[in-house]
């Protein structure tokens, strides 16, 4: 799952207020989800997502949008 984190650091230069992740493990779908920079999506994560997990999406939302939604 690092490779999630590493895409939206990729996206970061971009800015956006929400980032997050969803994963699944053990049939279950597991969320993480932070306001702000992608640190605190990181510290929020720390070390719980299982190397065993294959499958997980990594989503952003834009600064830009909420400036284009008022």
């Amino acid at each position: 799952m690092p490779v999630l984190l590493e895409d939206l650091k990729s996206l970061e230069y971009r800015g956006y207020d929400t980032a997050g992740i969803v994963y699944l493990e053990n049939g279950k779908l597991v969320k993480y989800r932070s306001q702000g920079k992608l640190t605190n999506l990181e510290n929020l994560i720390g070390d719980e997502i299982p190397a065993s997990s294959h499958i997980g999406l990594c989503l952003s939302r834009s600064l830009a949008l909420e400036i284009l939604d008022h």
